[in-house]
C-alpha cells in the first residue's frame, strides 16, 4: 500500500517511489521525499507492486516518474509496455555493485543511482525537458467546417478562456484566496512554500522586478500549476489562478506595444510531435498553442529539446520539429515580448507569447542540424483581420450565445458533453452571487438542473429546477418565457421518473406561456404539442395523443420545408400511435415518409434508420407482409452492427428480431 501520498494533482508529473524493503517513515527517507518535493509536488512511495501497479492505472493525464529499488526491477518488467504514461525509470539503491546491464534492458532506464543529490539533478533535468515537450496546441485546416464537431476542443477553450478571462472582473481579494489554495495544495512541500510566501510578500504586477514575467519564467509552483491547468481545462485551479493570467498577459500586452529593446527577427521552438500530430500540419493551416508560448532567439537552444525528443523513448514515435517564427513584424492577434530584461532564468534568451497564439504554416522542410533529422515549420504571425481566424473565433461566439466571465465556457462544456466541468463552473459560480441576484440564481440553477439532467441524475436535476422556480417568484411575470424552459425540463424529468400526471401539468403550463407572448414562436408550440402528445402516449391515452402530435406537425408543415429532417421525428410518433391504436397500414405510411427525409438528409448509417426500420418490421409483420419485414429488418441489424458495433446490446435485438422472421418465412 502506498505510504505517502501528497495532495490532489496540481502539476504535469508525479513521482512514484516503489521500494519494498524501506521504511519511508524514517527522517532520511522523509528527507528524499522532501527534495522529490522540490522538483514535484506529487510524490507517492509504495511498499507493494500490487498498490503501486494499481496508482499508475489510475494516472491518465501525467506523466510518470517511476523510482524503483534493484530488487524489484525483475517483476516491473512489464509496467514500461501496459502504462504509456510512465516517462523514465530510475533505479535507487544503496548497492553500488548492482550490475548496470540490469537497468539497460529498459527502453525508459534513466540509470542506476546510490547517490539522492545525483538522482535529484537528474529528476530536475528529465522533469523540466518533459514539462517543455508537453506543449498543447491544435492544427486546423483551411477547408475545415465552421461545426463544433470539425473545431478541435482544446482550440476551442483556448479561445473562449482568451475573450472571457481578460473581461472578468477585478477582485481585490483573487491573490489572498490564490495563496491560501496554494498553501494547501503545497502542504508539507518546504520548498515550494518558500516559493509561495515570496509569491505572496513580493509579487506585483506593475513592477517588472518580481512581476508576472518573472514568476512565469522562474518555473516554480506558479509555472506548474497554470500549465497543466490549461492543458486538461482544470476548473478548480483556473478558477483561482485566473488573476494572475490576466496580469501576466498584460504586461506581456504592455512590452509588446512598448518594447524595451528591438525584437530579434526570428524565434525557435523545438519539439517532438506524434506521427498524426505531425501528418496534419499542411500549408496555409493555422496552428494555435493553447497556453503561453516560450520561445528563443536562439536555434541551438530549440534544437537541444528537439534532441531530447528524438532520444527520449518516452516519445518512441516522435517527429523533431523545429518552429521558425519570425516576428518583425508588429502586427500580431497576440501580443509578444523579450523577457531577457525580466526573466529569472537568464540563459534561456526568450520570447514570451501571450495565451492562445495563432499562426498560419508558411512552408514544411526536412533538413539535417548537426546530423539530427528534422522538421523546419516557418510560421506566420497572424493579424486580428486574418478571415480565417475571425471565421473560427466569430462561429464560437455565436455557437455560446451571449454572457461573460465563466459562463460561456460553462456553456462550451456542454456542448462539447464535459458535464462534470460545466457543473464545477456553476457550483462554483453560485457561490458568489448576491442575494438580490434573482435573475443569476434562476440563470444558474437552470443551468445545473440541465447538467445533472444529462448526468443522469434526475432527482437533483428536478431539486435544481424546482430552485430555479422559487427564485422567480414576485420577481418573474408568470408568462415569463425563462419560465417556459424551466417548466419544460422539469416536465421532461418528470415524464422520465414516470410522474405523468405531473409532466402532463408542466408541459400545459408551457404551452400555455409560449402561446401568450405577443409574437409566439410557432415551431416552439409544435414541440409544446409533441411534448403533450409523448405523455399520453405513456399514459396510453392514444387518441389524445394523436391529436396533439397532429397539431405538432400541422404546425411544422406551415413553416419548415417538406424534407426537413424533424419532421421524420413527427410521422415517427404519428406512426406509433397508429399502430397502437391497430391501424397498422395508417402506421406504415407514416414510417415511409420519416424513412424517405431521413434518407435525404441522414448519413446512410445513421443510428436513427435503427429505429425507423425496426417500427417498419413491426407494421409489416403484423399486416403479416413477412417478406418485406424481413428486407427491414436486415437494414435494421446492418445499420446497428455498422453505428453501434457488434457487441452492443441493440445490434443483438436486431439480429434476434431478424433470425425470428426468417425462421417463419
Amino acid at each position: 500500500m502506498a505510504s505517502f501520498t501528497s495532495p490532489k494533482i496540481i502539476e504535469n508529473c508525479v513521482i512514484l517511489w516503489l521500494d519494498d524493503n524501506r521504511n519511508f517513515s524514517t527522517e532520511d527517507n522523509k528527507d528524499s521525499i522532501a527534495q522529490f518535493r522540490s522538483i514535484v509536488n506529487a510524490v507517492e512511495t509504495f511498499k507493494d507492486i500490487d498498490s503501486c501497479r494499481q496508482r499508475l492505472t489510475q494516472l491518465k493525464n501525467e506523466k510518470v516518474f517511476f523510482v524503483v529499488s534493484d530488487t524489484l526491477l525483475n517483476e516491473i518488467a512489464a509496467f514500461e509496455d501496459n502504462f504509456v504514461q510512465l516517462s523514465s525509470i530510475y533505479v535507487f539503491c544503496s548497492n553500488s555493485a548492482v550490475r548496470t546491464d540490469k537497468i539497460k534492458s529498459f527502453r525508459k532506464g534513466r540509470g542506476i543511482f546510490t547517490n539522492m543529490t545525483h538522482l535529484c539533478n537528474e529528476l530536475k533535468t528529465d522533469v523540466r525537458r518533459v514539462e517543455k515537450n508537453l506543449l498543447c496546441g491544435d492544427t486546423i485546416s483551411p477547408s475545415a467546417n465552421l461545426t463544433d464537431n470539425d473545431l478541435p476542443p482544446s482550440f476551442m477553450y483556448c479561445q473562449v478562456l482568451k475573450e472571457n478571462f481578460f473581461k472578468l472582473e477585478d477582485d481585490s481579494d483573487a491573490k489572498r484566496k490564490f495563496i491560501e489554495y496554494c498553501k494547501s495544495q503545497y502542504v508539507g512541500n518546504i520548498s515550494e512554500m518558500k516559493y509561495i510566501e515570496d509569491f505572496q510578500a513580493t509579487y506585483d504586477r506593475e513592477s517588472e522586478k518580481k512581476s508576472p514575467i518573472w514568476w512565469y519564467t522562474n518555473q516554480c509552483f506558479l509555472y506548474q500549476m497554470l500549465n497543466r491547468a490549461l492543458r486538461l481545462l482544470d476548473i478548480e485551479v483556473l478558477m483561482h489562478i485566473n488573476f494572475y493570467i490576466r496580469d501576466l498577459h498584460e504586461q506581456i500586452k504592455r512590452r509588446h506595444k512598448h518594447p524595451r529593446e528591438a525584437l530579434p527577427p526570428v524565434v525557435y521552438r523545438g519539439q517532438g510531435l506524434s506521427k498524426s500530430d505531425f501528418d496534419k500540419l499542411k500549408t496555409n493551416s493555422l496552428q494555435s498553442f493553447n497556453n503561453f508560448l516560450s520561445t528563443t532567439t536562439k536555434q541551438p537552444k530549440a534544437v537541444e529539446f528537439v534532441r531530447y525528443a528524438l532520444h527520449n523513448p518516452d516519445y518512441p514515435d516522435s517527429i523533431g520539429i523545429l518552429w521558425e517564427i519570425p516576428i518583425a513584424s508588429s502586427v500580431s492577434s497576440v501580443p509578444f515580448t523579450l523577457v531577457e530584461d525580466i526573466t529569472a532564468i537568464k540563459e534561456e534568451c526568450e520570447v514570451l507569447f501571450s495565451i492562445g497564439a495563432v499562426f498560419r504554416i508558411k512552408s514544411k522542410e526536412q533538413e539535417k542540424i548537426e546530423e539530427l533529422s528534422l522538421w523546419r515549420i516557418k510560421l506566420a504571425l497572424t493579424e486580428d483581420r486574418d478571415s480565417s481566424l475571425t471565421r473560427l473565433t466569430d462561429h464560437i461566439r455565436r455557437s455560446l450565445g451571449s454572457g461573460t466571465g465563466w459562463r460561456p465556457l460553462g456553456q462550451l462544456m456542454i456542448k462539447m458533453g464535459h458535464f462534470s466541468k460545466a457543473k464545477e463552473i456553476y457550483e462554483k459560480l453560485i457561490i458568489g452571487v448576491a442575494p438580490e441576484d434573482k435573475l443569476e440564481f434562476i440563470f444558474l440553477h437552470n443551468q445545473l438542473g440541465h447538467v445533472e439532467k444529462q448526468m443522469g441524475n434526475l432527482t437533483e436535476a428536478f431539486e435544481h429546477y424546482q430552485k430555479a422556480i422559487n427564485c422567480s417568484k414576485g420577481y418573474l411575470s408568470p408568462h415569463d418565457s425563462q419560465l417556459s424552459s424551466i417548466y419544460s425540463n422539469i416536465g421532461v424529468i418528470s415524464k422520465k421518473l414516470k410522474r405523468f400526471d405531473e409532466a402532463l401539468t408542466y408541459f400545459n403550463l408551457v404551452l400555455e406561456i409560449d402561446r401568450s407572448t405577443s409574437d409566439p414562436n410557432r415551431l416552439e408550440i409544435a414541440v409544446d404539442y409533441n411534448n403533450i402528445g409523448s405523455v399520453l402516449d405513456d399514459q396510453g391515452k392514444y387518441a389524445e395523443a394523436l391529436n396533439n402530435y397532429e397539431k405538432a406537425l400541422e404546425i411544422k408543415l406551415a413553416h419548415l420545408q417538406p424534407d426537413h429532417p424533424s419532421l421524420a421525428n413527427n410521422y415517427s410518433n404519428i406512426g406509433v400511435i397508429h399502430r397502437k391504436m391497430g391501424d397498422c397500414s395508417t402506421a406504415l405510411s407514416f414510417y415511409e415518409k420519416a424513412l424517405a427525409i431521413q434518407k435525404k438528409t441522414l448519413q446512410p448509417n445513421h443510428s436513427a434508420f435503427i429505429t425507423t426500420y425496426s417500427n417498419m418490421v413491426s407494421a409489416l409483420h403484423s399486416l403479416n407482409r413477412i417478406d418485406e419485414a424481413i428486407k427491414c429488418a436486415t437494414e435494421a441489424a446492418n445499420i446497428a452492427k455498422e453505428a453501434l458495433g457488434t457487441a452492443h446490446p441493440e445490434t443483438k435485438r436486431r439480429k434476434d428480431i431478424l433470425d425470428k422472421l426468417e425462421k417463419k418465412q
